[in-house]
């Protein structure tokens, strides 16, 4: 199963794009009932609480969320799932290159700035973000 609470971070996208938010959705149940039909006997949609937890979902939906999230980011999954089947954002991380694919942030100050933070509340001490949307965070928070 593929973790969309990784993939979500991974993106660098906004609390709105939360797997919550898309889980919600009229069209994201309709897909979700059609993998289930096609898939009887596979576990679809776990959701755990806590250091470890996360919405975690069978890899087609996964791929659905990753085309919800942004087109890179899901062409990028694509290749990964396609290539690493069944493993998660963290196992292929090594196929990043810092800087070029994502940022890795541990300045308080400007993660507050840029308006992150953690589900339960508060301010993460480590933010990993979609480079490419970074400048574009860093633009809209100095204006």
């Amino acid at each position: 199963m593929l973790s969309l609470t990784d993939m979500w971070k991974a993106a660098g996208e906004p609390e709105t794009k939360r797997p919550a938010e898309w889980l919600r959705q009229d069209s994201t149940k309709d897909f979700i009932e059609i993998v289930m039909v096609s898939n009887v006997g596979q576990n679809h949609i776990s959701t755990r609480r806590g250091n470890n937890g996360g919405t975690f979902a069978h890899w087609q939906i996964g791929l659905a969320y990753a085309k919800y999230l942004s087109p890179e980011f899901h062409m990028w999954c694509n290749e990964v799932v396609r290539e690493r089947p069944g493993r998660t954002f963290r196992e292929n991380r090594e196929r990043f290159v810092e800087g070029e694919d994502f940022a890795t942030l541990n300045q308080p100050d400007e993660i507050r700035t840029l308006g992150f933070t953690r589900p339960q509340g508060g301010t993460p001490a480590t933010v990993i973000h979609h480079a490419s949307r970074l400048s574009e965070a860093r633009e809209a928070a100095h204006r």
